[in-house]
């Protein structure tokens, strides 16, 4: 009898607590805006370029190539895939750049392709 009385106040504490639980997930729920005040407000970032375009893919492959041969940069014996797929995802990003007309970017590019190639160009000469 006395384990049956033990589960009974168990179970009614956990109902209790999901109970509680409930209420302040409905009270978080009606705190948040809705989407059209999302939509309409100058206070949530937004993203500036188009998404599920050709350039958004071509964009985030470029970032992943370049975040890839960053992560390889300085281990032994990794240089040559280190600067082949950096230079990879230059050449896309400066396509991508190139299609948004934005100066800054091919500018960055541009002479990170340069710098690459030329140390592309040094380590095969050394090999």
């Amino acid at each position: 009898m006395n384990k049956a009385i033990k589960r009974a106040d168990k179970i009614d504490k956990m109902m209790k607590e999901s109970v509680k639980l409930s209420e302040k997930l409905s009270k978080a729920e009606q705190e948040l805006p809705s989407m059209e005040e999302i939509a309409n407000s100058n206070r949530w970032f937004k993203s500036a370029t188009p998404k599920q375009t050709l350039d958004w893919y071509v964009k985030w492959v470029a970032s992943s190539m370049l975040l890839i041969g960053m992560s390889m940069r300085g281990i032994e014996g990794l240089q040559l895939y280190d600067l082949t797929i950096s230079i990879g995802g230059v050449i896309l990003w400066l396509w991508v750049s190139i299609l948004w007309k934005d100066r800054a970017l091919i500018v960055v590019n541009s002479v990170g392709l340069l710098l690459l190639t030329r140390n592309l160009i040094t380590m095969l000469n050394g090999l």
